[in-house]
């Protein structure tokens, strides 16, 4: 479908499982990007430096490279309160600043696959990080 790697943990936005679907957002090894940094114990020599959205009607792709420095993991996707839209929300992911030696939460605009902001952690997490959303309305404090 497309002529690019790509890893294992695909996402959608889950609103649209067992329906059928425009996107999927997964973590990738954009080879065309530099990586400058070690990696301790692991024989890749290009890591995940991106993420990519790949548009299944289109048979496009739009990717956001985090850094030169950088790992990230698997992206969450949460919708835009009171859309309906698929693909209209935000991407989350963690982000593992090798140079730095620090974790940050990386949130995207799903549409533009572009940065909104970073969360510094005060925490390093594994290197491998799976997560899913829930609003308040999934899941009421009651």
């Amino acid at each position: 479908l497309f002529p690019h790697e790509v890893t294992s943990l695909t996402r959608i936005d889950d609103r649209f499982a067992a329906r059928p679907h425009r996107y999927i957002y997964v973590q990738r090894a954009d080879r065309d990007k530099p990586f400058r940094a070690a990696l301790p114990n692991d024989p890749r020599s290009q890591p995940n430096n991106s993420i990519a959205r790949f548009d299944v009607r289109e048979r496009s792709l739009r990717s956001f490279f985090v850094g030169e420095t950088h790992l990230v993991q698997e992206p969450c996707f949460v919708p835009r309160e009171g859309s309906r839209t698929e693909g209209d929300g935000y991407l989350l992911a963690t982000v593992h600043d090798l140079a730095q030696m620090r974790c940050d939460l990386l949130i995207l605009d799903a549409r533009e696959m572009t940065e909104i902001g970073r969360v510094r952690l005060p925490f390093r997490n594994a290197l491998q990080v799976h997560g899913a959303w829930a609003s308040e309305d999934d899941l009421p404090l009651v």
